[in-house]
């Protein structure tokens, strides 16, 4: 499993503040060269909540070939639900 966590550090300084998390896991139904993995985007409840995140949204990759780099696999994970429902714009 992985989590992609997304902070800000405003000036370097020990107040942070979360602004995005996501959690990667594999479904457990590819093979031995290609994965397929849901991707989580979660929410964070108020302080002292149990649990601490919620599943926000759920995207699919499938097929990852397991020998690319990890930022492939979060690249697909963003394209597949969140950047691909939200195009950035110029």
């Amino acid at each position: 499993m992985l989590i992609v966590r997304v902070e800000l550090w405003p000036f370097g300084g020990a107040e942070k503040q979360e602004l995005a998390i996501m959690r990667i896991y594999n479904d457990d139904t590819g093979d031995l060269q290609h994965g397929n993995y849901v991707a989580q985007k979660l929410h964070r409840h108020a302080e002292g909540h149990v649990p601490p995140y919620e599943v926000d949204s759920s995207a699919t990759v499938a097929g990852h070939n397991r020998s690319d780099p990890v930022w492939e696999l979060v690249r697909k994970a963003l394209n597949a639900k969140w950047v691909a429902s939200h195009p950035l714009t110029e």
